[in-house]
């Protein structure tokens, strides 16, 4: 399902935090992880004997949480700009998930500032787990173990669109794996809304949407299925849902036509992205997916294989 990730760490004490609860995917088949640090630095060669003396014990040592999870981890310096590194390294390493902590903000602050994980979620077609980063807290953790599993509680939010079948084809997988409970979610629009059916038609044709994905989830294996219809604002609705469902994970799929606009709009899955409890799934529209043919060999940076 997961035979290989890519984690990109920033080598603090709350990637530990997130390297400990990725280690849960070796449930999901994780065999292998390529963990990778970005320096964005310019003149690099100049300065390797300096640097990478001083990165390489901490980067080693979070390889060993991995590898002490059973899952084997090779480990990558990369001297350029993180988006475009991670983006080739997972291209060229044949990754099949994105890894990657992000910290809460505001939309101006993702737009003054950037946000690395906004980037990745922009060009990738790859799924991209996303977990918090408590600042207050560098030591939280999701899980209370190196490779305990987090994916027992799955919330699913969806809208019923082509990129949030791509989610529920995880979300499946997950149940397979042993999920134990799924809820399913979709948020209504207000009735008062232009373009909306009457609310009892709207119901009704919800209704038998989510009453379709929970049969197959229970052909997957799952033991506890529930499907919730709700009216509001989609992302407050979700985080709600995650809180009071006690959710260990949510999987849901990305929406927008690239990320500037993404993030103008302020869409629902950049919403939750910057204020999710608990580890995020994101599944970008396969569209999204930048080759790495695509990017302009002349610019490569050098990289370093240990």
């Amino acid at each position: 399902m997961l035979d290989k990730i890519l984690i990109a760490s920033d080598l603090s004490a709350a990637s530990d935090s997130l390297i400990r609860c990725v280690a849960g995917l070796r449930r999901l088949g994780a065999r292998e992880a390529l963990l990778v640090h970005a320096l964005c630095m310019r003149h690099y060669r100049d300065m390797r004997g300096v640097v990478e003396p001083m990165i390489e014990p901490r980067l080693r040592a979070q390889a060993e949480m991995l590898e002490r999870a059973g899952i084997a981890a090779a480990t990558e310096v990369l001297p350029g700009q993180a988006c475009e590194e991670i983006l080739r390294a997972a291209a060229d390493s044949g990754a099949q998930a994105i890894v990657m902590a992000t910290r809460s903000g505001s939309l101006a602050h993702d737009l003054l500032v950037g946000n690395t994980v906004l980037r990745v979620l922009g060009r990738t077609g790859k799924p991209v787990l996303v977990m918090q980063a408590r600042e207050h807290d560098p030591h939280w953790s999701c899980c209370r173990e190196t490779g305990a599993w987090f994916g027992d509680n799955v919330l699913h939010p969806t809208d019923f669109s082509d990129t949030a079948e791509l989610a529920f084809d995880f979300v499946r997988r997950l149940s397979s794996a042993g999920a134990s409970r799924v809820t399913l979610l979709h948020v209504q629009r207000p009735a008062h809304k232009p373009g909306t059916l009457p609310r009892e038609e709207q119901n009704r044709i919800d209704a038998a949407r989510l009453s379709r994905l929970a049969e197959e989830l229970r052909r997957c294996g799952c033991a506890q299925v529930e499907a919730l219809l709700r009216e509001g604002d989609p992302g407050e609705e979700i985080l709600r849902a995650a809180g009071g469902l006690g959710a260990t994970m949510i999987v849901m799929g990305t929406q927008g036509h690239g990320l500037m606009h993404e993030v103008f709009l302020g869409s629902v899955s950049h919403h939750v992205l910057r204020h999710a409890p608990v580890p995020l799934l994101l599944l970008p529209a396969a569209h999204h997916e930048t080759a790495a043919g695509e990017m302009e060999s002349a610019s490569a940076p050098e990289r370093r294989n240990s």
